[in-house]
């Protein structure tokens, strides 16, 4: 499930740079509702699959020829420094509200000093003049990805689409603030088991930001913010629903396929679906009492 990585996905930091929630308010507000989804989980392919999850002692042996070490980079400096930068770039997302910062400055800087530390191979790459290398490392960057949501963003901001829904939410839930962060719950959920939940989380941030700003004044900000919290826990549940709905669900059936194992939309779905509705049911009676 999504929701496990917290701040680490994209459509997380998505919505907490719209509405600047720090790292640790979204892990304590919904740290608790982790540890029991992923219990949930955890049971349930216990209840299915314990009994064949029997690992041969081949592959046992196997694992145990693999060298952990082989994989870290040979030049030691440069590994401690960016562990040291990783680490530092934690710490300060998770004391965001005490510091005061905010978080894309925050990961601005740790990215800006990860690249300065890394000087060498950005010096050989303009000495050799390979503008190929560097185009396909700006492409893995996602630049272009992050630009054509923006676009989309605008688009659906500008034809009032979201203005649309914004309101009609509001008058299925009469303003009702708690009633509306369930159904939002529910609704997001089943919209990004359709289809990538990235770009469907960038298409929701407009409209409930649209939401927020034509609640009553009288509105407590705690209550508007149990909406954003629907948005990221509907989006990470529903994600898990469909293998369309997500890459991570697509690179699962790409290397089971690979092993032979053949993992099917048909199967993913009579398994993922029951066991999203699961969490769906916990994750409503825990915005009920806390949210």
């Amino acid at each position: 499930m999504e929701l496990q990585r917290s701040w680490g996905i994209l459509p997380n930091r998505m919505i907490g740079a719209a509405e600047n929630i720090s790292t640790g308010e979204m892990l304590i507000k919904l740290g608790p509702l982790v540890i029991i989804l992923l219990a949930i989980v955890y049971l349930v392919i216990w209840l299915i699959y314990g009994k064949k999850m029997i690992v041969a002692e081949s592959y046992k042996r196997e694992l145990l020829t693999l060298q952990p070490a082989s994989n870290l980079a040979s030049d030691r400096g440069f590994l401690v420094g960016s562990c040291l930068i990783i680490g530092l770039t934690l710490l300060a997302l998770l004391l965001q509200g005490v510091l005061g910062w905010k978080a894309s400055y925050i990961a601005a800087c740790g990215a800006v000093t990860l690249l300065a530390l890394n000087y060498k191979e950005l010096f050989q790459l303009v000495k050799r003049r390979d503008y190929l290398s560097i185009w396909q490392g700006l492409r893995e960057t996602q630049l272009l990805f992050f630009f054509g949501l923006f676009i989309m963003i605008g688009g659906l901001t500008y034809a009032g689409i979201t203005g649309f829904i914004a309101v009609r939410g509001l008058e299925i839930s009469q303003g009702n603030i708690p009633f509306l962060s369930i159904l939002l719950l529910w609704l997001t959920g089943f919209g990004s088991a359709m289809m990538d939940y990235i770009p469907y989380t960038a298409a929701m941030i407009p409209v409930v930001k649209h939401m927020g700003s034509m609640l009553p004044s009288a509105a407590d900000i705690t209550t508007i913010t149990s909406l954003w919290w629907s948005l990221i826990v509907g989006t990470a549940i529903g994600s898990g629903v469909t293998l369309l709905s997500s890459m991570t669900s697509m690179y699962a059936a790409a290397l089971s396929d690979q092993e032979g194992g053949g993992l099917t939309q048909r199967g993913y779905f009579i398994v993922a679906a029951p066991i999203s509705l699961l969490l769906f049911i916990a994750a409503t009676i825990y915005f009920k009492l806390f949210l």
